[in-house]
């Protein structure tokens, strides 16, 4: 669905005036602002919405890596059991975390065989072990590799020795290799100590992230799509799927310098325009770290502009067969050594079978009184059952989420007990920080979700400052749940700097109190003159009732955030509240207050300049009336000549003076350039003549046709325009308030218009 987001918000104000003259400078300045505002919030959101669905495949891609690394923690225990009861235990744990895991495709893990068989002297050789979905069951592989040496691909990981995702790639999903799949790798070391082990491996398909990217777009936006971008390059999601496993463009803007693969190495967001493609797009890029590799992929999402604007476990068998043997010889030894010890031995070889097959019940516990050695043995095989007994229910403990149990170590060598611990405290660090993580996303929607409300309050109030600040203030104590608060602005248009209370609210109501704080004095003047953040706790009543600028409740605490808008304090925001604020509520309102300060600022320019103006219309309104005074009357004319010359001395005074501060032109009727002072010369860089006859509007590039004839049609009915024009100056532009007025002959019939123009530039930079 494609919603144009509308950006352009023209509002006219029409000032009613018997002279034929009327300035509707402002309309076109608060319109423009308004529409550069939108859109400027519209990218904040994009950006915003991209941050928010990285960070739901940051949780997904590290919950995997998780599993991975639990896992090659876990092994690390492979020496206190023998060969066959680890493998099988092994075994038993990847049939587990693979059921549980269906996203996996296979899980496999790669074990160095002179660190698991004592008999191999070899520096290279593996043993693997693999889980693999096939016709939807699962099977189990076991191979031996590397014989003969490593191959380039192992023998770089094993340099490594550290966690890493591959590449993604493209495998065959199905026995006959037809229905290929994008893929990646997650690969974790087993270490002993500083010494490789082997690793453990998760390959997984992308469909769940190609899923969740393709169902993301942005509600109004239509044309928005999201992509996932692997840490070289490649696209791992994105909703045309030829382009999968294919490279992004290296660059897609119009700068010559720009690549992309070394801002994405770089690991921070960032935004560009894409103005190679049929369209321009805005992209929003943010980056995913990848658990605690040093590799990044990235989310990023796209608008248009336009929119904005509008095998057999062989080994088990070896080991089985040898143990059988083994028992067999130790019973053939046992009975020839001595018959009187045979049938204690043989109680005690058969609780060795079943701990063997992994049996621990308690009722497997023997009762031997032989007052020798083989009592030991029992008293020994008893102890061993009962601590793999905790061991396995501190196991089933964590397998259902328990972190809190506890694990009693007796010994410093339980490294099976040791590991079962380390293990707990990974679970219970990576459960901490996924709650810290939601908390930290769950205070940012909070504070965006104030700040594009409040932007929508700046628009609409952005013409009266009372108007402005009272529903901003209303809006703050709603949102806080603070029950008192007041908004101070700076006076600075009388001799004597002071701080004026022009919006106050106690429990919900409008306050009408009048209160005027000079510099530096109270709080409110103090947090004002150091342009720093006031927050006091615990404060005494009288101190309250004095120092504060409402002074009539008896808060805890006392908030104030001075509005400053470069360096400059505009004014403060005064909370008072019962409860103490947290660290972020006190930052959202030191954003808003910058907000606010821009706003503020503004509306007082906008005032100055109607001031200004008005002031100018008045003028010569009365030189206006002396001339036709003059032409009624010579005599009159000759009389009152002294103060005529007085007049026109001060008119081409004020003349003089706009020609110097401002931006001049004349033009036809017809819109075309017919004069221009030397201060337009200089900021267009060329000479008079060379423009002279151009079409007003064409200094920007191309011109709104339909647009300039509708500002002529105004024109020519005598209205006068006031609206802000961008204006290439060399390389590069710069941006104008203008200022379009008829000049009126004696017939009272406009023959040419004057434009008066200013450099805001600097507030454009804002």
């Amino acid at each position: 669905m494609k919603i144009k987001l509308r950006l352009r918000h023209k509002i006219q104000f029409i000032i009613i005036s018997l002279s034929v003259l009327v300035f509707t400078g402002a309309i076109g300045y608060i319109a423009f602002k308004d529409r550069q505002s939108s859109y400027e919030n519209q990218t904040r959101l994009i950006e915003a919405q991209t941050e928010k669905h990285a960070n739901q495949l940051k949780v997904l891609i590290n919950e995997d890596f998780a599993v991975v690394r639990t896992l090659a923690l876990a092994f690390k225990t492979y020496k206190f059991l023998e060969t066959d009861q680890y493998q099988k235990l092994v075994n038993q744990i990847y049939d587990h975390v693979f059921q549980g895991n269906p996203e996996f495709y296979q899980l496999w893990d790669s074990w160095e065989l002179n660190v698991v068989d004592s008999t191999w002297n070899r520096p290279t050789g593996r043993i693997t072990n693999t889980r693999l979905r096939e016709k939807g069951e699962m099977k189990r592989l076991v191979d031996i590799r590397s014989l003969d040496g490593d191959n380039k691909y192992y023998a770089k990981d094993k340099a490594l020795a550290r966690e890493l995702i591959s590449e993604i790639y493209a495998d065959a999903f199905s026995e006959q290799k037809a229905d290929k799949k994008i893929m990646t790798t997650y690969e974790a070391p087993i270490m002993d100590q500083k010494k490789f082990v082997g690793i453990i491996g998760v390959d997984v398909t992308l469909d769940r992230f190609q899923e969740i990217v393709s169902g993301i777009q942005l509600e109004d936006l239509e044309g928005s799509y999201a992509f996932l971008i692997s840490h070289n390059g490649k696209y791992a999601g994105h909703p045309e799927n030829d382009k999968l496993n294919t490279f992004i463009p290296k660059n897609p803007t119009s700068k010559p310098d720009f690549n992309i693969y070394q801002k994405i190495k770089l690991g921070k967001p960032f935004s560009i325009v894409n103005d190679r493609g049929q369209e321009e797009r805005f992209v929003s890029y943010f980056p995913i770290k990848i658990s605690r590799t040093d590799t990044y992929w990235y989310l990023g999402i796209t608008v248009p502009r336009e929119s904005i604007i509008q095998q057999v476990n062989e080994n088990l068998y070896v080991s089985f067969i040898v143990g059988i043997v083994g028992l067999i010889l130790l019973g053939i030894v046992i009975y020839f050594v001595s018959i009187n010890i045979s049938r204690p031995v043989q109680s005690v070889t058969k609780q060795l079978n079943k701990l063997s097959r992994g049996e621990i019940k308690t009722s497997n516990k023997l009762k031997l009184e032989t007052g020798d050695e083989i009592e030991e043995m029992a008293e020994a095989l008893n102890q061993t059952i009962e601590k793999l007994n905790q061991k396995n229910q501190f196991a089933k403990h964590l397998g259902r989420g328990d972190l809190d149990q506890e694990l009693t170590i007796e010994d410093k060598e339980d490294e099976l007990g040791i590991s079962l611990v380390e293990m707990r405290e990974n679970l219970q660090k990576a459960r901490k920080e996924q709650q810290e993580r939601q908390k930290e996303d769950e205070i940012n929607n909070w504070i965006n979700q104030a700040i594009t409300e409040t932007s929508d309050i700046f628009r609409k109030h952005n013409q009266n400052i009372k108007n402005l600040t009272f529903s901003t203030l209303q809006y703050l104590l709603d949102y806080l749940n603070v029950s008192q608060g007041g908004i101070y602005v700076k006076n600075d248009e009388e001799d004597e700097v002071f701080y004026e209370l022009i919006s106050a609210i106690a429990y919900g109501r409008n306050k009408l109190i009048e209160k005027k704080i000079k510099n530096e004095e109270g709080l409110v003047g103090r947090c004002a003159y150091e342009g720093l953040t006031v927050y006091m706790t615990e404060i005494p009543e009288e101190y309250v009732n004095i120092k504060t600028g409402l002074g009539d409740a008896n808060p805890r605490t006392i908030l104030l955030v001075p509005i400053k808008n470069n360096e400059e304090v505009l004014g403060v925001i005064e909370l008072i509240s019962f409860n103490e604020f947290a660290d972020y509520q006190i930052k959202m309102v030191e954003q808003i207050g910058g907000n606010l300060a821009a706003t503020i600022a503004n509306v007082r320019i906008n005032q100055k300049t109607e001031k200004l103006l008005h002031r100018s219309q008045k003028q010569t309104d009365e030189l206006a009336q002396q001339e036709q005074e003059m032409r009624q009357n010579v005599e009159e004319m000759k009389a009152t000549q002294e103060e005529a010359q007085q007049r026109q001395h001060e008119m081409t005074a004020l003349h003089e003076a706009v020609n110097d501060i401002a931006y001049v032109a004349e033009f036809d009727m017809d819109g075309h350039l017919i004069d221009m002072n030397k201060n337009l010369e200089v900021l267009l860089a060329k000479p008079k003549d060379q423009v002279i006859g151009m079409q007003q509007g064409s200094f920007a590039g191309t011109v709104d046709q339909e647009a300039f004839e509708e500002t002529w049609e105004q024109l020519r009915a005598g209205e006068s325009i006031t609206k802000e024009q961008k204006i290439k100056s060399g390389n590069a532009y710069v941006w104008l308030l203008e200022t379009y007025k008829p000049v009126i002959n004696a017939e009272g019939e406009p023959y040419k218009v004057v434009n008066i123009g200013i450099d805001i530039t600097h507030t454009k930079k804002k």
